[in-house]
């Protein structure tokens, strides 16, 4: 009829048998052990434990394309990182010149250099990310610039 659910980081949360509890965890440790402590009408006290392993996780996605041609459509180059502590990301012309930089994972490229349009074509970047406890990554690759009329 009662009890509580210590999460394992040091926070716990009343038990309610008509809910099923989630908790969010920071990812600082490998490892988390939950414990359950319920008590019954009578008194009586039951525990359950069980473990979970936290793992350092970055999910990435890089499109293939994008038209910044102002029809609200496609209009961004924004590679997406999910679960990044760090983020950078790069975007070079035909010669090698940056045309693009930020370390802000929600600033994408629009397609400009300078305040001026660049011309369609192929363009690389390098997109170099972290998470929480691992070591920084990295990918390079190559990006299409259309504009449709």
């Amino acid at each position: 009829t009662s009890g509580t659910w210590y999460w394992g980081d040091g926070s716990s949360e009343a038990f309610d048998p008509n809910t099923n509890p989630t908790h969010t965890y920071n990812g600082e440790k490998e490892q988390y052990t939950i414990k359950l402590v319920v008590y019954n009408a009578g008194g009586c006290k039951d525990s359950t434990e069980t473990s979970i392993c936290f793992k350092d996780t970055v999910l990435v996605f890089i499109p293939s394309a994008f038209t910044p041609d102002g029809n609200n459509k496609n209009e961004i180059f924004l590679p997406i990182a999910n679960g990044a502590v760090r983020y950078e990301f790069i975007v070079y012309n035909r010669w090698g010149q940056i045309v693009f930089r930020t370390e802000d994972a929600k600033q994408g490229w629009n397609g400009d250099y300078k305040g001026l349009p660049c011309p369609e074509g192929v363009y690389s970047y390098q997109l170099i990310y972290k998470g929480r406890k691992s070591m920084p990554q990295q990918q390079r690759g190559s990006i299409v610039l259309m504009r449709i009329d």
